[in-house]
């Protein structure tokens, strides 16, 4: 269940230059509230309104089951269940085919397929992107939805997508074919936002 965060926070002077940039590209002015999609790792992914002339991103909402370990969890049930990987029967085993799928996962950042193979109990399998969206196709749903709310509830003309979302492979992509609206990328890759410093003024 989505759940909202009312701390105002500010986008750091790079990224909100790069993404003014882009919407002057499309026409769209610096003035318009348009909608940041972020993943955290450990968090989740989050959508919140952002005034790029301001640099700030208010009353968020983000979703604790859209995370990263949750993605490989179910990569990890899907490669078992199609018999690519061999059902673990150890806390071991368990951990080494988690280990593996994380390592798949950030590889296939850059490519469509990559081989892999465990220490002890894993053969050499493929590890593929058709596997992630497959997997992951009821988490992508609900981030997908997520995304199409925050752009309805503030009539946004464009969505900003944050690099860190590149670490979920075919992510990106899915969002922007679920939103009506312009989709840019935030420069350069990594964590986009950052608390607002105390005070209410934003960091330098």
């Amino acid at each position: 269940t989505p759940t909202s965060a009312q701390a105002e926070v500010t986008v750091s002077a790079v990224v909100a230059d790069s993404v003014r940039a882009q919407l002057a590209d499309r026409g769209i002015p610096d003035t318009a509230e348009i909608v940041l999609f972020d993943l955290d790792p450990c968090a989740g992914v989050s959508v919140g309104p952002m005034a790029p002339a301001r640099k700030t991103v208010a009353d968020s909402y983000s979703d604790s089951g859209l995370t990263l370990d949750a993605l490989d969890h179910v990569i990890a049930e899907h490669l078992v269940r199609v018999g690519r990987v061999a059902a673990p029967t150890s806390r071991d085993w368990h951990e080494e085919v988690l280990d593996l799928v994380t390592r798949g996962r950030e590889r296939l950042r850059e490519s469509d397929g990559t081989f892999l193979m465990g220490r002890d109990h894993i053969r050499l399998f493929r590890m593929a992107r058709r596997d992630v969206a497959e997997a992951g196709a009821p988490l992508t749903a609900r981030a997908e939805e997520l995304a199409r709310a925050a752009v309805a509830g503030a009539a946004a003309p464009a969505v900003v997508i944050t690099g860190r979302v590149s670490a979920w492979p075919g992510l990106r992509d899915a969002v922007a074919r679920a939103v009506p609206v312009p989709v840019v990328d935030a420069e350069p890759a990594g964590s986009a936002i950052r608390p607002v410093a105390t005070g209410g003024h934003a960091a330098p």
